[in-house]
């Protein structure tokens, strides 16, 4: 399954950025993300949802 992971910006709300993750399961992507992505971006941003998202092949 495919998911859009949003990392909301601290400082500015509604400045978030999208990232897609493949993974079996929402905690399973947003674990991921959260392994995958740089030590600076986690400094500025969070993770504030994950939703399940249609996967084009």
């Amino acid at each position: 399954m495919r998911y859009l992971v949003w990392w909301e910006n601290i400082a500015f709300p509604n400045m978030g950025l999208p990232e897609y993750v493949d993974a079996e399961s929402p905690e399973e992507a947003k674990a991921k993300a959260e392994v995958e992505a740089e030590r600076e971006l986690k400094v500025v941003y969070y993770i504030d949802d994950v939703k399940e998202v249609k996967k084009y092949e």
